[in-house]
């Protein structure tokens, strides 16, 4: 989890990227089986599907990915 909100962040100050990075936090998520934890990024048309029900598990494996037209 923690690796794709890094893909999906943006620098923390736009014209220097070498001050760090924020992560990219999701537009939706929520836990609708509690096995799994969805993360829905609308700006890019993905929902991410997590192996765990904790939206706090930076460790969680990704069990699928959804693409949205």
């Amino acid at each position: 989890m923690a690796s794709v909100e890094d893909k999906f962040g943006q620098p923390k100050v736009e014209h220097a990227p070498q001050a760090g990075w924020e992560p990219g936090l999701p537009d939706e998520s929520g836990t609708p089986d509690h096995i799994h934890y969805w993360a829905m990024y609308k700006r890019f048309g993905v929902t991410i599907i997590y192996n765990s029900p904790s939206a706090t598990d930076k460790g969680a494996t990704i069990y699928a990915i959804l693409v949205n037209r």
